[in-house]
């Protein structure tokens, strides 16, 4: 995959909350992908994914 270290950390963050039979809907996973994606180095690594559709609000 293209953003395969975000997306592995996503991945990660969702079968936690999995884990924990937290309920994880889609927007859930829309913001929590551009929390990721704000506080940490992703932006600098993947400055394109900023137009990918799950970072949209």
């Amino acid at each position: 995959p293209k953003y395969s270290e975000f997306e592995a950390e996503l991945i990660e963050w969702f079968r936690e909350a999995q884990s924990q039979q937290k309920t994880v809907s889609q927007y859930i996973i829309q913001a929590k992908a551009r929390t990721l994606y704000a506080t940490s180095h992703y932006q600098e690594k993947y400055g394109e994914i900023q137009n990918n559709k799950f970072l949209q609000k």
